[in-house]
């Protein structure tokens, strides 16, 4: 089922720049977490004065994303796009430098008011940093209504790297109608801009309560394995609960979405020992069965393909862990 999301914009110039920027890297992470290819990202026009009157509060275009991930710096500099002033920070870099390419782009018809199509809703400013499923955050009511708008087709520049992962993800399409299986990620072979080369792990974690090990383990993925594992810890409160994660197993990988695709494996295979409310934290008599099955996801290269049936967790990845 194809979903819709939603992310606060100063503008539209995907004609010119064919990608959405992130201001961190939590925000990026997060969205390819919640998401699947196919689903949309409407972009709609913030409510400050960075953008213009006419748009502000409009539902503007929609977006179908790819999956790799991009340097803004890169695109930039292919596109020959030149970034005003207001896009750039003190240090003159792009504000926006954690990007994904834009495969699709289509604009809506007549830019309807956001609050005339779905009705008054909290929509904060972590629109602005993220971009969210709008079935999770307001309803099953309004995404379809969103999905249910008029567009138009529009045009994207032609770069290489984004061309070729446009036309991988229509081919993986085309095959998963014929027999519901999807294929490896877009190829690394370089072209005029290349992936961004994000090194991660995945790890597998054990709760401690007061010294004593328990039989509850966390499976997940990080850029920075000790950085996420401090950050645990802090929400644990260690030092007045007694209770901690400590390090079982990591395995490093060379790009991100690898040590994504493998977590996303083991959480597919260790679904049915999931503790109730939890999405990561699963319940074994000892870490051996997932240390099997990390050297299995490796020596047949499934980290490099989400499995075929994904499962779909809102997990947020916090900026504090990516830095």
């Amino acid at each position: 089922m194809t979903e819709a999301f939603l992310t606060k914009v100063w503008g539209i110039g995907f004609d010119k720049l064919p990608i959405l920027g992130f201001s961190t890297e939590g925000g990026r992470l997060n969205f390819l977490k919640s998401s699947k290819p196919g689903d949309w990202v409407y972009v709609v026009g913030t409510k400050t004065t960075n953008t213009p009157e006419e748009l502000r509060g409009r539902i503007l275009a929609r977006l179908q994303l790819g999956r790799d991930l991009f340097n803004a710096r890169t695109v930039i500099e292919a596109a020959g796009y030149q970034p005003s002033e207001r896009e750039l920070d003190e240090a003159r870099s792009y504000k926006w430098p954690f990007a994904l390419p834009v495969l699709r782009l289509e604009y809506v018809d007549g830019q309807p008011s956001l609050t005339d199509v779905i009705g008054d809703f909290n929509d904060g400013s972590h629109f602005a940093t993220y971009a969210l499923s709008i079935r999770e955050q307001v309803g099953p009511v309004a995404s379809d209504k969103l999905l249910a708008l008029d567009t138009s087709p529009g045009r994207v520049p032609s770069i290489p790297a984004i061309d070729n992962q446009r036309a991988h993800q229509d081919h993986q399409s085309f095959k998963s109608r014929l027999n519901g299986r999807s294929g490896p990620g877009p190829s690394s072979t370089p072209y005029s801009v290349e992936r961004e080369e994000v090194g991660g792990y995945t790890y597998l974690f054990r709760l401690i309560d007061r010294k004593h090990e328990t039989n509850f383990f966390k499976i997940g993925y990080a850029v920075d394995w000790q950085r996420r594992l401090n950050t645990l810890n802090k929400g644990l409160f260690s030092p007045v609960t007694g209770c901690s994660f400590k390090i079982v197993t990591y395995e490093p990988f060379e790009q991100l979405y690898q040590a994504y695709n493998t977590e996303q494996h083991l959480l597919l295979q260790f679904r049915d020992d999931l503790v109730e409310g939890e999405h990561e934290v699963v319940q074994l008599q000892d870490e051996t069965e997932v240390q099997r099955a990390i050297f299995e996801i490796c020596r047949s290269a499934r980290f490099l393909e989400p499995p075929a049936q994904a499962p779909r967790f809102e997990i947020a990845v916090s900026e504090e862990e990516l830095e």
